[in-house]
C-alpha cells in the first residue's frame, strides 16, 4: 500500500527526520564561540573596523615622529635627560609623559602627567583589559588632553599673534610595544586606538605641531615617567565610580590571554591523564611541558622528522618496528652484541657511532650527556644536528642500509 500510494516507509521517514535533527546540531564554529564566550566577564569586546585603515588614510607615521633609543637603559636615562632639557627651552611645547599598570589583583589604569602643569589624571580600567592595552589608552588620552588645552588656549590668543618658536606636542611613554603598535595599522587588538589618535594627530598637525612619541626607560627614576606610573597604580586601585572608565568592554588582547591560559590547562591535564595510563613515557626524560610558542630552531624538515622520531620513540629504528612482522628483533644493526636499537642507544651509547659522538662532544664542548640535555639545551641541539647529519642515522635509508654505498 505504501508503494502504491508513494509513502516512503516508516523506517525512511525516520532515518530521514534523524539526519535532519543531526544537522541542527551546534558546528563546530559554534562550540568554539561558545566556550570563548564563556571566559567573558563583559558583554562587550573591542570592535573593530575595516573603515579605520582604509588604504589612503594617513599613516601615523607620516604624522607622528616615533623614536625608541637601541641603548642602555642607563644611557637612555642620561639621553632623556639631555633630550628633556632642550625640549624645555621651548616655552610652546607641549609635554606629557603616559603609562598604564597592572596590579597583583588583576585591576588595571592608566595615568598621564603633564610636565608643564606639573598636574596627573588617572583611569581605573578594570580587569577585562590588558597593561597593553591600559598603555594605548593612555596615549590617547595625552593626546586628547593635549589638544583639549591647546583649542582652549588658542581661543585666547590673538589670532594675528605669530608664534616665535615651533610648536611641538610631546608623549613620553616606556613601552615599545605600545609604540610599535602604533606604527603599523592592522584588523587587530589595540586598532581603536591607533584610529582615534589618528585622526587627533592630524588636527594637531593641521595646527602646525609637530607630533614626537619617544620611548623612555622604566624604573630609572626619570620624574615624569615615576608621575605617570604614580597616576596609573593609583587607577587601578581606584574604586570610585567616577574614575573607573565607562562603556568597560573586553580587549581582545584579554581573549586572546584567557584562551592561552585554558588551552594550556587542558594540554597540561591531557598529558598528566596520559601519563596516569602509561602513555607519553618517552617523554619521561625531558619532563616537558606544553608550550604554547613553537619551536624557533631552523632545521630541515628531513632532520627535522628525524629529531621529532627519535624524541618521540616512534621511527626508523628497531625498537618500534619490532611490533611489525617483518621485524623480529630489536637488536641494533650497526652493534656487535645483542643491544636494543632505541633512541637513547643510538644517541649516547652505540659503539658503531663512538667517533662522530665523541669528537661532536668536543667541538660543541657539550657539559651533560643524558636526552633532556641533547634536545632541550642550545648547545644540545647544535650536538644533534651536527651528529645526524653526520651519521644519519633513524632514516629510512638507512635502516634499508642504502647509505652504506
Amino acid at each position: 500500500m505504501e508503494i502504491e500510494a508513494s509513502i516512503p516507509p516508516i523506517k525512511s521517514e525516520i532515518e530521514y527526520i534523524e539526519g535532519q535533527k543531526k544537522k541542527l546540531e551546534p558546528s563546530q564554529l559554534f562550540r568554539i564561540t561558545s566556550k570563548i564566550a564563556s571566559l567573558l566577564s563583559n558583554s562587550k569586546i573591542e570592535v573593530v573596523n575595516q573603515n579605520w585603515i582604509k588604504p589612503w588614510s594617513q599613516s601615523l607615521e607620516s604624522l607622528i615622529d616615533f623614536k625608541i633609543s637601541q641603548s642602555s637603559k642607563e644611557i637612555a636615562k642620561k639621553e632623556h635627560i639631555d633630550l628633556l632639557k632642550e625640549v624645555l627651552k621651548n616655552k610652546d611645547s607641549i609635554i606629557y609623559y603616559s603609562d598604564g599598570s597592572k596590579l597583583d589583583s588583576g585591576y588595571l589604569g592608566a595615568g598621564i602627567y603633564n610636565f608643564r602643569t606639573s598636574s596627573y589624571r588617572s583611569w581605573g580600567l578594570g580587569t577585562d583589559l590588558e597593561v597593553f592595552d591600559a598603555e594605548l589608552f593612555a596615549i590617547e588620552q595625552a593626546f586628547i588632553k593635549g589638544l583639549k588645552a591647546i583649542k582652549k588656549s588658542s581661543s585666547l590668543i590673538n589670532p594675528l599673534f605669530i608664534y616665535s618658536s615651533k610648536k611641538e606636542f610631546w608623549v613620553f611613554i616606556d613601552s615599545q610595544a605600545a609604540i610599535q603598535r602604533l606604527q603599523k595599522s592592522y584588523l587587530e587588538g589595540g586598532e581603536m586606538y591607533v584610529s582615534r589618535i589618528r585622526r587627533i594627530a592630524k588636527e594637531l598637525k593641521d595646527r602646525d605641531y609637530q607630533i614626537k612619541i619617544v620611548w623612555v626607560p622604566a624604573h630609572q627614576n626619570i620624574l615624569g615617567n615615576e608621575k605617570a606610573d604614580f597616576a596609573a597604580k593609583l587607577g587601578a586601585r581606584s574604586r570610585d565610580s567616577r574614575d573607573i572608565l565607562k562603556n568597560k568592554y573586553t580587549s581582545l588582547a584579554t581573549i586572546k590571554r584567557r584562551i592561552k591560559e585554558i588551552a594550556l590547562e587542558e594540554w597540561n591535564q591531557d598529558l598528566e591523564e596520559k601519563r596516569k595510563r602509561g602513555l607519553g613515557k618517552d617523554y619521561l626524560p625531558f619532563q616537558t611541558t606544553p608550550k604554547w610558542q613553537p619551536s624557533k630552531d631552523n632545521w630541515l624538515k628531513k632532520l627535522w622528522s628525524t629529531r621529532s622520531q627519535l624524541k618521540l620513540g616512534h621511527g626508523y629504528f628497531r625498537s618500534y618496528l619490532r611490533r611489525l612482522p617483518r621485524y623480529n628483533s630489536q637488536a641494533c644493526q650497526a652493534c656487535e652484541g645483542n643491544q636494543k636499537e632505541t633512541p637513547t642507544h643510538l644517541l649516547l651509547l652505540c659503539s658503531s657511532y663512538k667517533e662522530p659522538r665523541e669528537r661532536l662532544k668536543r667541538e660543541k664542548k657539550i657539559q651533560e650527556w643524558n636526552l633532556k640535555y641533547i634536545f632541550q639545551t642550545k648547545k644540545g641541539k647544535q650536538w644533534l644536528l651536527s651528529y645526524l647529519i653526520e651519521t644519519k642515522i633513524a632514516t629510512r635509508k638507512w635502516l634499508l642500509g642504502e647509505n652504506k654505498s
